[in-house]
C-alpha cells in the first residue's frame, strides 16, 4: 500500500514536470546579487618619521668678469710747425700774385717803386732808375748816364731777396700780433749774419772785418705778403711795403 502510494506520488511530479515543459515559461525569480567578497585592506608598513635633511645655504661665489679692455684712442700728434717754413711758405704763396708796390724806406728819406722782378725807381729824390743790371742816373749837366753793375742799391726793397735771404737763415721765431697801418699783421724774428766792417784808427792799416748777427723782423697781412722789415744794428732800417699790385711802370729813360 505504501509502496503505490510512492509511485503515485511520483507520477504525479513528473507529470507536472511534462506539463511545465509545454506550457509558456514560467517567470523565472531574480536572485539577489551576491555582494563582493570584501577584501580586507593590505595593512601599509608603518614608515618611521622621515629625517628632516639639512637645508644647505650655499653663498654664490662672486665670479670675477676680467675688465672690458678699454681702448686708448692713438692720438695723432700733429707737429708743430716751424716758424721758418710757416714764413717761407707764406711768402712763395703769396708774392707769385704781386707784379708792383712801392717801398718807402724811413732812416733813408728813399721812396722807391717796384716792378717785379727787377725794375726800382725812386720817386721822390732825384732821378734813379734801375732795370735788371743796367742803373740810369743823371749827372750834374743833366746828361743821361747808365752804368751796368750789379749793386745792391735795391735790393732790400725787393720781395725775392728777402724771400731768398730768409731761405738761408738757420732760425726763426714768431713774434705777438701787431698792427701796422690799421692792418693786422703777424711776426717772425731772425737773424741775418753781416760783415761788419771797422775801418783803421789811423790811415794805413786795413780795415778789420769781422761777421755779425743783424736781427730782423718781418711783418705780414693776411695775405700773406710784408708790410713792414725791421732790421738792427748794424744798419738800423724800418722798410715800409704797401701799395700791392696798383697800376704803375718802370720803363728806360
Amino acid at each position: 500500500m505504501i509502496f503505490k502510494s510512492i509511485s503515485f506520488l511520483t507520477l504525479a511530479l513528473i507529470a507536472i514536470g511534462v506539463s511545465a515543459c509545454g506550457s509558456p515559461t514560467a517567470p523565472v525569480a531574480t536572485t539577489a546579487p551576491i555582494p563582493p567578497t570584501q577584501v580586507p585592506p593590505i595593512a601599509q608598513p608603518t614608515l618611521p618619521p622621515a629625517t628632516a635633511i639639512p637645508t644647505v645655504t650655499f653663498t654664490p661665489t662672486l665670479t670675477r668678469v676680467p675688465p672690458t679692455a678699454t681702448t686708448t684712442p692713438t692720438r695723432t700728434l700733429t707737429p708743430t710747425p716751424n716758424p721758418k717754413t710757416t714764413l717761407l711758405n707764406t711768402l712763395n704763396a703769396a708774392i707769385p700774385s704781386v707784379k708792383t708796390y712801392r717801398v718807402r724806406v724811413v732812416e733813408e728819406g728813399r721812396f722807391i717803386g717796384v716792378v717785379l722782378p727787377d725794375r726800382f725807381q725812386e720817386l721822390e729824390n732825384d732821378f734813379l732808375m734801375k732795370i735788371g743790371p743796367t742803373l740810369y742816373r743823371y749827372d750834374f749837366a743833366g746828361t743821361l748816364q747808365t752804368f751796368n753793375m750789379a749793386t745792391p742799391f735795391f735790393d732790400r726793397t725787393n720781395l725775392l731777396w728777402w724771400r731768398d735771404r730768409l731761405n738761408q737763415v738757420t732760425q726763426v721765431t714768431t713774434l705777438p700780433p701787431t698792427t701796422i697801418d690799421k692792418v693786422p699783421c703777424v711776426g717772425f724774428a731772425t737773424n741775418f749774419v753781416v760783415t761788419q766792417i771797422i775801418p783803421p784808427k789811423t790811415p794805413g792799416p786795413t780795415p778789420q772785418t769781422t761777421q755779425i748777427n743783424q736781427p730782423v723782423k718781418v711783418w705780414l697781412a693776411s695775405d700773406g705778403l710784408p708790410r713792414r722789415v725791421e732790421m738792427g744794428a748794424p744798419t738800423p732800417l724800418t722798410i715800409n711795403f704797401m701799395d700791392y699790385n696798383e697800376a704803375f711802370e718802370i720803363n728806360p729813360p
